[in-house]
């Protein structure tokens, strides 16, 4: 089985991100489908989540509540969990292993923000200790299972055909 990576990129708040992920399908037009659907779901996701006016913090009322919000929830529910490059790279890790689940050709390997041209933040599973997974998933898995499961995987043609 042949092992290759699909990175894409895109942009949140002033980051520029990537997304690796390791892909290990062998069907013909596998790879597209496969390149597709990250760009559409996981970049999708970011942007949509982390993107725009999104107040990203530690679980705390926001001022105004018309304001969106992405509570950081490594340390747990209700828990303080600092809003640093670092830690929303590993929660956009983790977001993107339970949205891609259902995918076992496509795994999340490596997610990188840029700060500036010499400063940037990087996680790899490794990265992420059992805890901050398990306060993790306790938190997101449901949402983000939905809205995987409300993007539902797009069938494609192939384009030799």
């Amino acid at each position: 089985m042949q092992k290759n990576n699909i990175t894409s990129r895109g942009v949140f708040k002033t980051y520029n991100y990537e997304l690796t992920f390791d892909y290990t399908g062998n069907q013909p037009g596998d790879y597209e489908v496969a390149e597709a659907e990250v760009k559409r779901i996981g970049i999708g996701w970011v942007e949509e989540t982390l993107g725009g006016d999104t107040l990203i913090q530690s679980p705390v009322k926001p001022m105004n509540e018309d304001q969106k919000v992405w509570n950081m929830s490594l340390n747990g529910k209700d828990q303080d969990s600092e809003p640093t490059i670092q830690n929303i790279v590993r929660e956009i890790f983790l977001a993107m292993a339970v949205i891609f689940e259902s995918n076992p050709a496509l795994q999340i390997h490596l997610v990188t923000a840029y700060e500036s041209e010499a400063g940037f933040a990087t996680c790899t599973k490794e990265s992420i200790t059992p805890q901050q997974a398990q306060n993790w998933l306790s938190v997101n898995y449901t949402p983000l299972k939905s809205y995987a499961d409300s993007k539902s995987y797009i069938e494609y043609q192939d384009p030799k055909a």
